[in-house]
């Protein structure tokens, strides 16, 4: 018997063993390995791991928990599928078809999803830390409860996705696309949230300040990061003073360039809180990390009618807040 032959039939072998329980059906497996085409096969429970399934047409099959883990899926289509519980982290899934396909509580932790297809994709529960999901299209997915730790989500379309509840701590979400999303209850701590589209998104909403004094707004800067604002114009006091609060002892250098103001303010070891008195308005800040010139944060601040404004970031964090302490209390 040839090796090939021989190989496909233990894999059979071993199927059959566990048919009865994981209802998995030998011939659809067969005419998968054989022919790479099984749309609405029944592959419930399944092994194939690490094998190499490219460009197959898996649309409408069940996939219910099978054992994918470090398969190469590329340029599969898989519409309409059903993975529940499928475990496929480390899977190679570029340009794969997820349209409509059911993902609840799948392991897909640091899988290649780069060019994928997910529009109305159902991930509720789904894990995915360390995914790659550059260029993804998430349009209408449902991503409630998610974990998107340390994913990479760079350019991806999230227009009208539900994404409350999801973890996004520390996720690349630079240039993403989250226009109408429901970003309700949403964790993005550490985030890179820079040239990002967050219009008409709950975001916004979740970090507004208790005392509704600052908020996110739509309006984008040159540096595509943030924008604080009071809702409040300016009136002609002559000067605001700025106290800006290291949380770490990083070294990081704060530009402030505004209002013919240009200062530059530097940060290091015990020195962590340094003040600056500014004439009320608009300023550009950046925030630059000291050792290799890297700008981790920049964005707008409007000093509206406030005398004096905390400025508190955390570098590790990729982190900036606004405190007015008239009003928070001394810091």
């Amino acid at each position: 018997m040839k090796p090939g032959i021989l190989w496909t039939t233990a894999l059979l072998l071993t199927f059959g063993t566990s048919t009865s329980a994981l209802a998995i059906n030998p011939d659809h497996v067969k005419l998968l390995l054989a022919t790479k085409a099984c749309a609405g096969c029944d592959l419930r429970g399944a092994s194939f791991e690490g094998m190499d399934l490219r460009g197959a047409n898996l649309a409408g099959a069940n996939l219910e928990d099978a054992r994918l883990r470090s398969v190469n899926l590329e340029g599969a289509n898989l519409a309409g599928a059903t993975l529940e519980r499928a475990n496929l982290e480390r899977a190679r899934l570029r340009n794969v078809n997820f349209s409509n396909t059911t993902l609840r509580r799948t392991n897909l932790a640091r899988a290649d999803l780069e060019r994928a297809t997910l529009q109305g994709a159902r991930l509720v529960d789904a894990n995915l830390p360390g995914a790659n999901l550059r260029r993804a299209d998430l349009r209408s997915a449902d991503l409630r409860d998610v974990v998107l730790l340390d994913a990479n989500l760079e350019r991806a379309n999230l227009e009208r996705a539900n994404l409350d509840g999801a973890d996004l701590r520390r996720a690349n979400l630079s240039n993403a696309n989250l226009r109408r999303a429901n970003t309700r209850g949403v964790r993005t701590d550490g985030a890179n949230l820079s040239g990002a589209d967050l219009s008409n998104t709950d975001l916004a909403r979740d970090r507004d300040r208790s005392d509704g004094d600052w908020r996110w707004d739509d309006r984008r800067t040159n540096d595509g990061d943030w924008h604080w604002d009071d809702g409040r114009s300016s009136d002609s006091r002559n000067r605001v003073r700025l106290e800006f609060i290291s949380e770490t002892r990083d070294n990081v250098r704060v530009e402030i360039v505004g209002n013919s103001t240009r200062q530059t303010l530097s940060f290091s070891g015990n020195q962590t809180r340094r003040s600056l008195d500014v004439p009320p308005g608009n300023y550009e800040l950046r925030f630059i990390e000291g050792g290799r010139n890297r700008v981790w944060r920049s964005g707008s601040l409007d000093t509206g009618r406030a005398s004096r404004l905390a400025v508190i970031f955390n570098q590790s964090a990729q982190r900036v807040e606004i405190e007015d302490p008239s009003r928070t209390g001394s810091r």
